[in-house]
This record gives structure tokens, C-alpha cells and sequence, in this order.
């Protein structure tokens, strides 16, 4: 377990470009409470990861599920099962694992704040906004609020209703499979994650709107 921690360091400082961490939380639990301030980055190897205060910094590392509802100054690096976004990010998520949601109450400070993920299901919930671009590897990128950059997807089922403020650029899967879904949430039945997956292919609702190219390939 100790090797897999100095792995996992080595592989999210590589990642972040060198940055290093001013603080470290360690446990099952790891909670920044509501009045807390963490000055710089905080490095993180946690069963459940919750940030209601605030850190100046970036956050770095890993965990089974993390919740941010409160504020993150810099960007976000993290390896975990399901990460929800209902705080204050500065800049950019870079996550890889299992679920990603933003809802209606997140907030991206910086103007390019945007997505860059590797997971099962992505999810932009109506009412959010991502400011930046999303660049999303996976199964399924569901975009039922705005993004104001440009979309790269590689995966299977992409679904837009909401507003897309550039280019649309994506690889589907094959939209005549009917049922691949539901073999794969069958996987995730040992998993607590809340996530319904679609069948694969592209679909653009009545609700969304492209102001851009769009370019996508599939079968």
C-alpha cells in the first residue's frame, strides 16, 4: 500500500508539471470543513473526499468518491471513483475514474476553465455552465447544460440538449447496438455511483445548439 502511495505521488506530481504539495490528507474520511483555509496545494489519498472550505491551491491524488462544494483556487488532478462539482473551481479538472458530475451550482472562475477527463460517464447537468473546452475519454459525455468552448469525445454515446458554444469534434460508438449499455451498468452494481448509461451514438435533442462545426465518425 505504501508503494501504490508513492506511485500514485509520482504519477500525479508528473502530471500536475512539478508542483508540490503543501499539505496532505490521509484516510477513509478526509473533510476540509466549511471555515478552513488551506494555504497552497493539498495532496490528497482518501476513501471519501469532501471540500467545503477553501484551498488556495490545487488539489492532487486520489479518491473513491470527492464532492467540492466549496472553493478550489487553482486546478483539480484526480484519480477516483466519482467526483461531484457543485463548488467553485479556478481552473481546469483533470480526472480519471468512474463518474463525473457537474451540477447546476458549480462555478469555473477562470474564463478557459474546462474539462479534461478519462471515465465511464461524464455529465454537465442543466443549469451548469464549463467556460472552457471538454475533452472527455469514456463511454458517455451527457451535455444537458452549456459549454462555452469546443467538445473532443472519444467514446461511445455523446448526447447534447444544452448550448455549445464551438465546435463539436467526436468518435461514437455504433448507435444500432441496442442494449450494451445495460451490460455495462451491470458492472457497476458493486459500486455506489448514481449514473444511468445510454446506448451508444450520437444524439442532438431539439434543446441543443452547436455554433460551430460539427465532425463526428462512427459506425
Amino acid at each position: 500500500m505504501n508503494r501504490l502511495r508513492v506511485l500514485l505521488g509520482i504519477l500525479i506530481l508528473f502530471i500536475a508539471g512539478g508542483v508540490s504539495a503543501s499539505e496532505m490528507f490521509d484516510g477513509e474520511t478526509c473533510h476540509v470543513e466549511p471555515d478552513e483555509v488551506i494555504q497552497g496545494d493539498l495532496f490528497v489519498f482518501c476513501g471519501e473526499l469532501l471540500i467545503e472550505g477553501r484551498v488556495e491551491g490545487s488539489i492532487l491524488g486520489a479518491a473513491r468518491t470527492a464532492t467540492l462544494t466549496g472553493t478550489v483556487v487553482d486546478s483539480i488532478y484526480l484519480l477516483g471513483g466519482e467526483f461531484i462539482m457543485r463548488g467553485e473551481l479556478g481552473k481546469d479538472l483533470h480526472f480519471g475514474g468512474i463518474v463525473v458530475t457537474i451540477q447546476e451550482e458549480a462555478t469555473f472562475t477562470n474564463e478557459r476553465g474546462g474539462l479534461i477527463t478519462a471515465n465511464l460517464s461524464n455529465t454537465v447537468d442543466d443549469g451548469a455552465t464549463v467556460p472552457g473546452n471538454v475533452i472527455n475519454l469514456g463511454y458517455q459525455l451527457i451535455v444537458d447544460g452549456t459549454i462555452d468552448g469546443q467538445i473532443n469525445f472519444w467514446g461511445s454515446a455523446l448526447q447534447i440538449s444544452g448550448q455549445i458554444g464551438d465546435d463539436v469534434t467526436a468518435s461514437v460508438g455504433n448507435a444500432e447496438s441496442d442494449g450494451s449499455s445495460s451490460q455495462i451498468q451491470t458492472l457497476l452494481i458493486p459500486f455506489p455511483f448514481e449514473v444511468d448509461l445510454v446506448d451508444p451514438g450520437l444524439v442532438l435533442f431539439p434543446t441543443g445548439y452547436i455554433d460551430g462545426q460539427l465532425e463526428y465518425t462512427g459506425p
